[in-house]
């Protein structure tokens, strides 16, 4: 190869590799401002539904460790249920200790009692919650309908991400070969004895 055939070479690699980098820097400002996107009013709703389902299927947990089938067998249960009133929105947070398993918690609203639980709430107003949550959304974020939904987010940021990767991968691939083509071109260095 003729000393101008390699300099024509390292031209046109070092080109190739500033028109990739332009690229790159495109494309990861494409990705930056796909991820940017606000969210669509879709997925804003579905957010909030599934807050929702977490409050609700907290409550019924913690419920479920007082209202259960052992503890309904208890030897107390009986007169616990003809006496007792029970708060089914004070659910402590809590798991009672072994040996303390009751039917009905301590449910007293004045002193040692617990305050009224925001899970219990949601549980049992879940429907009136869900059916106001789209009103909300598009009363306070009217914008939200031109966001991006998220299934088409990640397709795009995917898209991006493969282009991506293949243009590294190409810039990578150059910059070795030109790194392997500068050691070729440097004199055998001899090392001395002493």
């Amino acid at each position: 190869m003729a000393i101008t055939d390699f300099i024509k070479a390292l031209t046109e690699a070092r080109d190739r590799i500033a028109s990739l980098n332009l690229e790159i820097g495109e494309l990861e400002a494409k990705r930056h401002a796909i991820a940017m996107t606000p969210p669509h009013t879709d997925d804003i709703i579905a957010a909030y539904m599934r807050g929702l389902d977490t409050a609700v299927a907290e409550y019924e947990r913690r419920l479920g460790w007082y209202l259960n089938a052992a503890n309904v067998t208890k030897p107390y249960a009986a007169d616990t249920v003809s006496k007792g009133e029970p708060r089914l929105l004070t659910v402590p947070p809590g798991r009672p200790g072994i040996g303390h398993e009751v039917l009905f918690h301590n449910s007293q609203l004045s002193s040692g009692g617990h305050p009224v639980d925001p899970a219990a709430i949601t549980y049992f107003m879940r429907d009136v919650i869900a059916e106001r949550i789209p009103g909300l959304v598009s009363k306070y974020v009217p914008g939200a309908e031109q966001g991006l939904r998220q299934a088409d987010r990640e397709a795009a940021l995917r898209e991006v991400d493969t282009k991506l990767g293949l243009l590294i991968d190409e810039r990578d691939a150059l910059l070795a070969s030109l790194g392997h083509a500068r050691e070729a071109a440097e004199p055998t260095k001899v090392q001395t004895l002493q």
